[in-house]
């Protein structure tokens, strides 16, 4: 899957670097950061802020015009949309008065919106074909001079309306979790194959993940925690068997609708990440390859209306009270402060020893659980729809990998589009991995386009 050029337009813009699938130069390895066990002990360095907007205002930037075939599409989809909708009117007639006229109303609406919508794209395509054809043809030299000064903002005109009739052709299949774009998350993570070198890269990766959150202006708390020790590696290394965040943004009431958000950002990285690097647990120093399992739970509302829906009973949960492990001095061990839930219908288990305080302890771990029915009860709900979405994860071996981090070819690569993007600017918050979303977005509109088309198509049938 080839970059779109407006992909390459922006990056452009945003970063002195470009990255390409089939262009990427390799630096040097000996350039190359690496994870060690004083990248883990000292405070998180400074993140690199972008010059221009964050991510949330990222649909502010145009895209460049079509492509003859996008173009065809596009137009293709909106005749048919009206079609379908005038279609509708006509059935409206044999409902009852209220009703009829409440649809009516709408559906004419919408029919006028992507007519008008249209028609701009049409008429702005035809004002940058004349224009470009005189800056070419025209005999006269200041006619040509001043048609080419004008090609720039004719352009721009073009984008916009078309981007303002994909924008409403893609709202006419939207994404079955558009509305929890902004919802704060709660972030899994879990050791897949690799041994101790699993839970080292557990705490690397929620290193990436935080210079991210502080780029972006959101708020996040660790709800809970296991470290170990890695074994065979540098004295004082540790490495995290298990880990909850929780991640929101406090700006999140005073976005628009159609802004992407925590979750929206934040969705794509469910998955298992790969990491081939230098074991810091092999003191031969071989390349070895771990993964870690990270799971998106959105913890917002399960319906697009915002009404809350609590899913969880306590009746049907048991409570164990345990006594916490691991490096705390008198208090572990001895107290039985720790707390595991066990949902018994569907044998979710959660365990939390992250504070001294087992009421706290039992809070936490009672969002945790809501957190992951209320994603149940979505997935059943859109497991129709997108049966792709956290059913993608199909184990936890490295096979089952959708990125992968090798440090000695200081690369990342999505396989889900075959994206490959620089190493350093994923590790040091750079636009490394929002320019890994971006695609993964694209792709998502791309595919949700190509289900409209069938679905109008099968309605011709």
């Amino acid at each position: 899957m080839a970059l779109k050029p407006y992909f390459s337009r922006l990056l452009a813009r945003r970063s002195q670097q470009s990255y390409h699938r089939s262009t990427f130069t390799l630096p040097s390895t000996s350039a190359l950061p690496r994870f060690s066990s004083s990248s883990l002990l000292r405070p998180n360095p400074r993140p690199r802020h972008l010059s221009l907007p964050s991510f949330l205002s990222r649909r502010s930037y145009v895209k460049p015009a079509w492509t003859p075939s996008e173009k065809d599409e596009i137009v293709f989809l909106t005749q048919s949309l009206i079609k379908r909708k005038m279609l509708a009117i006509e059935s409206a007639s044999t409902a009852s008065s209220e009703v009829r006229e409440a649809d009516v109303e709408n559906l004419r609406s919408e029919i006028g919106a992507l007519s008008k919508a249209l028609e701009e794209v049409l008429q702005a395509e035809k004002s940058h074909q004349e224009t470009e054809e005189m800056s070419q043809t025209d005999p006269d030299p200041e006619l040509r001079s001043l048609a080419s000064s004008d090609l720039p903002s004719l352009l721009t005109s073009l984008e916009k309306a078309q981007a303002v009739l994909r924008d409403l052709v893609l709202s006419q299949h939207p994404s079955p979790t558009a509305h929890l774009n902004l919802a704060p998350i709660i972030i899994d993570f879990t050791p897949g194959e690799g041994g101790p070198d699993s839970c080292l890269w557990i705490a690397n990766l929620l290193k990436i993940y935080e210079k991210e959150f502080v780029k972006e202006g959101w708020k996040w708390k660790v709800v809970n925690e296991r470290w170990t020790t890695i074994t065979g590696s540098a004295a004082g290394t540790f490495g995290l068997k298990e880990c909850s965040v929780e991640v929101f943004d406090p700006k999140a009431g005073r976005r628009g609708d159609g802004e992407v958000g925590v979750y929206g950002r934040f969705k794509w990285e469910t998955g298992v990440h790969r990491l081939q690097m230098i074991s810091e647990a092999d003191k031969a120093g071989r390349i070895m390859t771990s993964a870690a399992v990270v799971y998106v739970l959105p913890t917002g509302p399960l319906v697009s209306d915002d009404v809350e829906e609590d899913v969880l009973d306590m009746k049907d949960v048991r409570i164990d009270l345990l006594k916490a492990s691991g490096p705390g001095g008198q208090h572990v061990n001895k107290t039985e402060s720790a707390v595991r839930l066990v949902h018994l219908p569907t044998n979710i288990t959660v365990n939390m020893q992250d504070s001294r305080s087992q009421p706290e302890n039992k809070s936490a771990a009672i969002v945790i659980l809501r957190s992951r029915l209320m994603d149940l009860r979505r997935q059943a709900r859109n497991d129709a729809i997108q049966a792709q979405r956290k059913s993608s994860i199909r184990g936890t071996s490295k096979s089952d990998r959708i990125r992968t981090y090798n440090h000695q070819q200081g690369r990342v690569t999505d396989h889900r589009i075959n994206l490959s993007v620089g190493l350093p600017s994923v590790e040091q918050g750079g636009i490394g991995l929002e320019t890994i979303h971006m695609g993964l977005e694209e792709r998502d509109e791309d595919d949700r386009l190509k289900d409209l088309r069938e679905e109008l198509e099968a309605e011709v049938d």
